[in-house]
């Protein structure tokens, strides 16, 4: 059974900025969250049934779509795409030395759905599909499907 919750998404570094929140009507019929447990065969293992090693945790990674539907109200939903891009793009420019090495990279998130725990992490990809648009050509209705690694801590990655 399909029912429409909301799901939002937003800073988790500036979590005031409501610029940086975007709320979506989110069709819950799936959530996917994946765990990868690392594990690698032994070198000295010569058998058909190997012996394995741990080699380190991983975080869950979600992976979910973000529906923005204004048909009814004739308005573009291009700011809720934007705001969503804005959460994976740089918040400062990288070039200029005298930013914040903190602000160097695109924002922590939290994203928030249901009962659930808020999920915290990056961004790793958004993909937008743009479904319907009104007579002037401004986009109406658009879904974006996003992946979010998890996350505690981040940074930006300084010289080699």
């Amino acid at each position: 059974m399909s029912s429409k919750m909301k799901v939002s998404i937003g800073s988790h570094d500036e979590p005031n900025n409501k610029k940086l929140q975007v709320e979506a009507q989110y069709v819950q019929k799936e959530l996917q969250i994946d765990k990868t447990v690392p594990w690698t065969k032994k070198q000295t293992s010569k058998q058909d049934m190997p012996d394995m090693e741990f080699t380190g945790g991983e975080g869950r990674t979600l992976s979910l779509e973000l529906l923005f539907d204004s048909v009814e109200q004739n308005e573009s939903i291009q700011d809720k795409v934007e705001a969503v891009l804005a959460l994976a793009k740089t918040r400062e420019d990288p070039e200029n030395k005298a930013t914040a090495e903190d602000k160097k990279r695109p924002h922590q998130v939290a994203v928030v759905f249901g009962t659930l725990p808020r999920f915290i992490g990056v961004i790793q990809s958004v993909s937008t599909k743009y479904t319907m648009f009104n007579e002037q050509g401004l986009p109406t209705r658009a879904t974006c499907t996003i992946k979010v690694q998890e996350a505690d801590k981040v940074s930006f990655k300084t010289g080699q």
